[in-house]
């Protein structure tokens, strides 16, 4: 397996022990026999060790991957995984965007919730949820209309992603000081993106704690306070509801502070603790949010 994989074998026993890829049933002494689920899951831990993912964020894409079909792993971003060729996923985009001008809601979940179960959260929110959205958006945007197909697909996404449960034997909930809190920062209404790292994240037995959308300075502080999470993740979509000064606040009471969304480009974070950052995406945030909950093992 080693020299398939191109890895040492010492890498192989090093997986095995600190994130549990592998054989579940291996005994000392003997060969290992590897499932086809196995062979998927490392798979899936090598590409994105190489692409430069941590281990401990690389093993839980890993280990998700091998709780799905073997035959289909899930991508974590537009560019890399085996996902289909752009035709196939293309074809998902434009029946999620025909089903939305239907008002066909049940219609967007269904296709949103079968690409879930085949790839992923990141590779679905990434390659159908956002291309779908963005051209119900264009179209709003250039028309003025079609704003309705433009709600039940925001509905029908956010159905779709709710289904998402923990694994099997993974806690409910995340031990104290090892935990995420995801909240929209006050006036902000746009929840969906976080729907999604919140899924992401369940999915790679990362479960966190969600405000929901427009929570008052006061509240996330003090929710902070109670919980102490490891990561804080403030999500602002506009540039007239991302005040800096909001994430200072929550730095005294979260291990870190994750700036998400469009609202916060060009954020200067000098002004800033060191434990504020800034995410593009959802893939950069889970990357970040898996270094901080998961330091010894990355």
């Amino acid at each position: 397996m080693a020299r398939r994989l191109g890895v040492a074998p010492s890498t192989l026993r090093s997986w095995a022990r600190r994130y549990g890829l592998g054989p579940a049933d291996h005994q000392a002494g003997r060969y290992r026999r590897y499932s086809e689920r196995d062979v998927v899951a490392l798979q899936l831990m090598c590409r994105l060790v190489g692409q430069g993912v941590v281990p401990a964020a690389a093993a839980a894409a890993a280990r998700a991957a091998g709780d799905r079909d073997a035959a289909t792993p899930p991508a974590v971003d537009d560019d890399h995984g085996p996902v289909g060729d752009r035709r196939s996923r293309a074809r998902v985009v434009r029946g999620v965007v025909d089903a939305a001008h239907r008002l066909d809601g049940d219609a967007v979940t269904e296709a949103v919730a079968r690409h879930l179960a085949e790839h992923g959260v990141v590779a679905t929110w990434q390659q159908v949820c956002r291309p779908a959205l963005t051209a119900l958006d264009r179209r709003v945007a250039e028309t003025g209309g079609s704003i309705d197909a433009q709600l039940v697909a925001n509905w029908a996404v956010s159905t779709a992603l709710r289904s998402i449960g923990l694994p099997d034997g993974a806690g409910a909930v995340p031990p104290a000081g090892s935990q995420v809190l995801l909240a929209c920062v006050e006036g902000e209404q746009h929840t969906l993106a976080l729907e999604a790292l919140h899924a992401a994240l369940t999915e790679a037995r990362l479960p966190a704690r969600t405000l929901g959308p427009s929570v008052p300075e006061s509240a996330l502080v003090a929710a902070c306070r109670r919980t102490r999470p490891e990561v804080a993740v403030l999500w602002a979509q506009t540039l007239q509801t991302a005040r800096p000064e909001v994430l200072g606040a929550l730095a005294a009471a979260a291990g870190s502070v994750l700036a998400l969304g469009p609202g916060w480009s060009g954020l200067d974070l000098a002004e800033l603790p060191d434990t504020v950052d800034t995410a593009d995406d959802l893939p950069a945030a889970l990357h970040h949010i898996a270094r901080r909950c998961a330091p010894a093992v990355s």
